[in-house]
């Protein structure tokens, strides 16, 4: 018998994907959304106009010029790849889980909403967090609650406990 390698799922504002077939004319629309951003305005322009989406209302001047900056930096065939993978997907085709699972969300996630992500932690068989003054970039807005919520899930990972 293989021993099973995960131990513990930890969520930050997840995807659902749209990899199911009832999700078929949205797959498309993302699909060609996406593509259509990226062919008509190229990556600079895209980081320029969507990072703000990224986060919360109160984001420090800091965070916005670091998504900003980040999102400048993508690769355009890793990003169609990476529109391919979501519009691919299905997070709950792996439900339910056969281990603890967290969802951790920014309270003002508006990619990833904080419902969506609730709906998708309960599907896994799992709990929810939301992550406060934090939008879908929270880990880049709240990095002491990210990283404090993902040394606790190791540290219940290593001594064996459960959610």
């Amino acid at each position: 018998m293989q021993q099973q390698r995960i131990s513990r799922l930890v969520l930050i504002s997840p995807a659902q994907g749209y990899g199911h077939p009832s999700r078929a004319v949205q797959r498309q629309q993302v699909r060609d959304k996406r593509l259509h951003a990226l062919q008509q305005l190229g990556i600079a322009q895209m980081a320029e106009q969507r990072s703000a989406y990224m986060l919360s209302p109160v984001a420090s001047p800091q965070a916005q010029a670091w998504v900003r900056w980040n999102m400048a930096r993508l690769n355009p065939e890793g990003y169609r790849q990476a529109i391919e993978l979501l519009c691919g997907e299905d997070l709950l085709r792996h439900a339910p889980l056969t281990m603890p699972c967290e969802v951790h969300c920014g309270d003002a996630d508006g990619i990833t909403t904080p419902d969506n992500c609730r709906t998708l932690a309960k599907t896994l068989g799992g709990t929810f967090a939301l992550i406060n003054d934090a939008g879908h970039a929270s880990p880049i807005e709240q990095p002491h609650v990210v990283a404090g919520r993902l040394a606790f899930a190791i540290k219940e990972s290593l001594t064996g406990a459960s959610l």
